[in-house]
């Protein structure tokens, strides 16, 4: 996994930490299942979050992009 991946995955997992927030319900935000976000969430799994996905958090809590793209 590139570098730039993994460091969407783990902000994005701090901040549904942050929110306490299950892997269901914040993949109801992304409209992927919670067992995506589980996938994810795993560093054993290939899978990880797209730009659409990025763009749905920034947009569902109100973020400035700077929060992903330093």
């Amino acid at each position: 996994m590139e570098e730039c991946e993994q460091y969407f995955i783990d902000e994005a997992t701090k901040l549904r930490k942050q929110h306490r927030l299950t892997q269901k319900q914040f993949g109801l935000i992304l409209d992927v299942s919670g067992s995506f976000v589980g996938n994810v969430e795993n560093k054993q799994s290939s899978a990880k979050y797209n730009l659409k996905h990025i763009v749905l958090l920034i947009k569902y809590f109100k973020l400035s992009p700077s929060y992903f793209f330093e």
